[in-house]
Protein backbone atom coordinates (compact mmCIF):
# COMPACT_ATOMS: atom_id res chain seq x y z
CA UNK A 1 0.00 0.00 0.00
CA UNK A 2 1.24 3.44 -0.90
CA UNK A 3 1.19 6.05 1.84
CA UNK A 4 -0.26 9.52 1.46
CA UNK A 5 2.30 12.10 0.40
CA UNK A 6 1.17 15.68 -0.08
CA UNK A 7 2.69 17.08 -3.25
CA UNK A 8 2.34 20.61 -4.56
CA UNK A 9 2.28 22.05 -8.05
CA UNK A 10 5.29 24.26 -7.23
CA UNK A 11 7.40 21.08 -6.95
CA UNK A 12 6.59 19.87 -10.49
CA UNK A 13 9.16 19.44 -13.23
CA UNK A 14 8.07 18.97 -16.85
CA UNK A 15 10.57 17.64 -19.38
CA UNK A 16 10.23 16.55 -23.01
CA UNK A 17 13.12 14.64 -24.55
CA UNK A 18 13.69 13.92 -28.24
CA UNK A 19 16.33 11.22 -27.81
CA UNK A 20 15.64 9.22 -24.64
CA UNK A 21 13.93 6.07 -23.43
CA UNK A 22 11.74 5.42 -20.42
CA UNK A 23 14.26 2.84 -19.23
CA UNK A 24 16.79 5.68 -18.78
CA UNK A 25 14.54 7.13 -16.05
CA UNK A 26 12.23 4.43 -14.66
CA UNK A 27 14.92 3.17 -12.30
CA UNK A 28 14.45 6.42 -10.33
CA UNK A 29 10.66 6.05 -9.94
CA UNK A 30 8.12 3.74 -8.39
CA UNK A 31 5.86 2.54 -11.20
CA UNK A 32 2.28 2.19 -9.96
CA UNK A 33 0.56 1.39 -13.26
CA UNK A 34 1.73 0.91 -16.81
CA UNK A 35 0.32 0.19 -20.24
CA UNK A 36 1.72 -0.47 -23.71
CA UNK A 37 -0.29 0.39 -26.83
CA UNK A 38 0.82 -0.11 -30.44
CA UNK A 39 0.21 2.94 -32.67
CA UNK A 40 1.37 2.95 -36.29
CA UNK A 41 3.72 0.02 -35.52
CA UNK A 42 5.40 1.96 -32.69
CA UNK A 43 4.70 1.23 -29.02
CA UNK A 44 3.36 3.97 -26.75
CA UNK A 45 4.49 3.25 -23.19
CA UNK A 46 2.46 4.95 -20.45
CA UNK A 47 3.50 4.94 -16.79
CA UNK A 48 1.88 6.37 -13.69
CA UNK A 49 4.62 6.75 -11.14
CA UNK A 50 4.46 7.78 -7.50
CA UNK A 51 5.57 11.19 -8.67
CA UNK A 52 3.11 11.62 -11.61
CA UNK A 53 3.68 10.30 -15.17
CA UNK A 54 6.15 9.22 -17.81
CA UNK A 55 5.37 8.27 -21.40
CA UNK A 56 7.48 7.27 -24.37
CA UNK A 57 6.55 7.10 -28.04
CA UNK A 58 9.38 6.34 -30.42
CA UNK A 59 12.24 8.68 -29.59
CA UNK A 60 10.03 11.08 -27.59
CA UNK A 61 9.86 10.86 -23.80
CA UNK A 62 7.83 13.05 -21.45
CA UNK A 63 8.14 13.29 -17.68
CA UNK A 64 5.93 15.30 -15.33
CA UNK A 65 7.09 14.74 -11.78
CA UNK A 66 7.41 16.29 -8.34
CA UNK A 67 10.60 14.28 -8.00
CA UNK A 68 13.78 16.14 -8.88
CA UNK A 69 15.20 15.03 -12.24
CA UNK A 70 18.97 15.18 -12.44
CA UNK A 71 19.37 14.78 -16.20
CA UNK A 72 17.65 17.87 -17.62
CA UNK A 73 20.24 19.17 -20.09
CA UNK A 74 19.06 16.79 -22.86
CA UNK A 75 15.44 17.97 -22.58
CA UNK A 76 14.19 19.94 -25.59
CA UNK A 77 11.37 21.53 -23.55
CA UNK A 78 11.17 22.08 -19.80
CA UNK A 79 9.39 24.12 -17.17
CA UNK A 80 9.12 23.91 -13.39
CA UNK A 81 6.08 24.21 -11.16
CA UNK A 82 6.87 27.71 -9.88
CA UNK A 83 6.84 28.99 -13.47
CA UNK A 84 3.60 27.08 -14.17
CA UNK A 85 1.86 28.70 -11.20
CA UNK A 86 2.90 32.15 -12.46
CA UNK A 87 1.76 31.53 -16.05
CA UNK A 88 -1.25 29.21 -15.45
CA UNK A 89 -1.20 28.41 -19.20
CA UNK A 90 2.02 27.37 -20.93
CA UNK A 91 2.38 26.35 -24.55
CA UNK A 92 5.57 25.56 -26.43
CA UNK A 93 6.47 24.01 -29.76
CA UNK A 94 9.31 21.75 -30.75
CA UNK A 95 9.66 21.20 -34.49
CA UNK A 96 6.10 20.28 -35.62
CA UNK A 97 5.01 19.17 -32.14
CA UNK A 98 3.34 21.10 -29.34
CA UNK A 99 2.97 20.92 -25.58
CA UNK A 100 0.46 22.77 -23.44
CA UNK A 101 0.08 22.75 -19.67
CA UNK A 102 -2.72 24.43 -17.73
CA UNK A 103 -3.19 24.98 -14.01
CA UNK A 104 -6.93 25.14 -13.27
CA UNK A 105 -8.88 25.92 -10.10
CA UNK A 106 -10.80 22.99 -8.60
CA UNK A 107 -10.53 19.27 -9.22
CA UNK A 108 -11.45 18.63 -12.85
CA UNK A 109 -11.18 15.48 -14.97
CA UNK A 110 -10.58 15.59 -18.73
CA UNK A 111 -13.86 14.90 -20.47
CA UNK A 112 -14.72 13.57 -23.89
CA UNK A 113 -11.75 11.26 -24.17
CA UNK A 114 -11.14 7.60 -23.55
CA UNK A 115 -9.44 7.02 -20.23
CA UNK A 116 -6.32 4.93 -20.85
CA UNK A 117 -4.64 4.69 -17.43
CA UNK A 118 -5.81 5.86 -14.00
CA UNK A 119 -4.49 5.78 -10.44
CA UNK A 120 -6.20 7.06 -7.27
CA UNK A 121 -3.73 8.09 -4.56
CA UNK A 122 -4.50 8.08 -0.83
CA UNK A 123 -6.04 11.40 0.16
CA UNK A 124 -8.07 11.82 -3.02
CA UNK A 125 -5.44 12.90 -5.56
CA UNK A 126 -5.39 11.08 -8.89
CA UNK A 127 -3.50 10.86 -12.15
CA UNK A 128 -5.21 9.98 -15.42
CA UNK A 129 -3.63 9.46 -18.84
CA UNK A 130 -5.44 9.61 -22.18
CA UNK A 131 -4.39 9.32 -25.78
CA UNK A 132 -6.03 10.11 -29.09
CA UNK A 133 -4.85 9.32 -32.58
CA UNK A 134 -5.69 11.28 -35.68
CA UNK A 135 -4.68 10.88 -39.27
CA UNK A 136 -1.60 13.10 -38.88
CA UNK A 137 -0.99 13.24 -35.12
CA UNK A 138 -0.96 11.53 -31.75
CA UNK A 139 -2.19 13.41 -28.68
CA UNK A 140 -1.24 12.32 -25.16
CA UNK A 141 -2.98 14.08 -22.28
CA UNK A 142 -2.84 13.88 -18.51
CA UNK A 143 -4.85 15.08 -15.54
CA UNK A 144 -3.11 15.49 -12.17
CA UNK A 145 -5.10 16.67 -9.17
CA UNK A 146 -3.82 18.44 -6.08
CA UNK A 147 -6.67 18.37 -3.50
CA UNK A 148 -4.60 20.19 -0.87
CA UNK A 149 -4.36 23.16 -3.27
CA UNK A 150 -7.79 22.57 -4.88
CA UNK A 151 -6.15 22.66 -8.33
CA UNK A 152 -5.79 20.46 -11.39
CA UNK A 153 -2.88 20.34 -13.83
CA UNK A 154 -3.72 19.35 -17.42
CA UNK A 155 -1.05 18.47 -19.97
CA UNK A 156 -1.41 17.77 -23.66
CA UNK A 157 1.38 16.88 -26.06
CA UNK A 158 0.64 16.60 -29.76
CA UNK A 159 3.14 14.71 -31.92
CA UNK A 160 2.80 15.14 -35.68
CA UNK A 161 3.47 12.20 -38.00
CA UNK A 162 5.59 12.54 -41.13
CA UNK A 163 4.55 10.98 -44.45
CA UNK A 164 5.93 7.60 -43.30
CA UNK A 165 3.93 7.62 -40.08
CA UNK A 166 6.80 8.51 -37.71
CA UNK A 167 6.52 11.18 -35.04
CA UNK A 168 8.98 13.90 -36.04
Amino acid sequence: MIKKIIQEIEDLNFLLYNEATAQDFLKFFRVLKEKKIKIKNTPLYLYIVGESHIWQYGKFLEILSCQEISETERAVLKINGKELIEKENWRQEYKNNSVSIQVLPGIKPLEGRNLTLFYQFPGGAYTALYYGIGYISLSISSVHTYPNQNKTVLTETCLKFDDKGWAT
